[in-house]
């Protein structure tokens, strides 16, 4: 689930493909229609897709850890389903925004949709960004339960720890800092430490590695 997670993580935050600034939307817009039905079609299953599979995994994370960590499990899959709507909700924003633009590049309507247009696609990108901030939050509390329940080497909690000080600076950034490119280096290396995490824990457990510490339940036998 965590290797398959990686991929959902890369699928899910390439939804848009366009730049939504106020300055030249109107060329954006006209060479955002030019692309072929085929591709829009194909972006918009492809992101459905993978919402619906962030929901699967989320139901798969919290089998496999009730019983070591009911709580936290049910937090975790609670935060990857909301990111798994999200992604789904951003792709119907995808779809209206792709609509838009194919008449308007074809001349069917005028500047008249540049407004509405441009309101779907910022609203696509709210979305896709809410989406980030649930992945993230749920990626973070399966590592406290992973971690917490010894089922991977201590060491490995380095990976997410970097992760999650990138994503608390990638925060402040945004609110306290001018600089435009700092949140967007911030938010690349929490994704990617967070990646090297779910990359190493999962071959890790793949290869069966065991705690010497025996793993407390969940809730006792009556």
């Amino acid at each position: 689930l965590l290797l398959a997670l990686i991929a959902l993580m890369i699928f899910s935050t390439g939804i848009s493909g366009y730049d939504p600034s106020r300055d030249g939307w109107a060329d954006e817009l006209r060479r955002f229609g030019n692309q072929s039905g085929a591709q829009i079609k194909f972006n918009l299953i492809a992101q459905i897709v993978v919402g619906l599979l962030l929901v699967a995994a989320a139901v798969g994370f919290a089998r496999a850890l009730r019983d070591r960590a009911g709580t936290l499990s049910l937090l975790a899959a609670a935060f990857l389903a909301t990111a798994g709507v999200l992604v789904i909700a951003a792709s119907a924003a995808f779809r209206t925004t792709a609509d838009f633009a194919d008449d308007f590049a074809a001349g069917r309507v005028g500047d008249e949709v540049l407004v509405p247009s441009r309101s779907f696609a910022l609203a696509m990108d709210s979305l896709v960004n809410g989406m980030i901030v649930a992945f993230v939050l749920g990626i973070f509390t399966l590592a406290v339960a992973v971690h917490r329940n010894s089922l991977v080497p201590r060491w490995m909690a380095v990976f997410v720890g970097i992760s999650f000080a990138c994503a608390v600076g990638a925060a402040s950034s945004v609110a306290f800092s001018s600089d435009d490119s700092l949140p967007a280096a911030l938010g690349t290396a929490t994704f990617l430490s967070a990646a090297l995490w779910m990359l190493v824990v999962g071959f890790t457990l793949m290869l069966g590695w065991r705690s010497s510490a025996k793993a407390t339940p969940a809730l006792s036998p009556a």
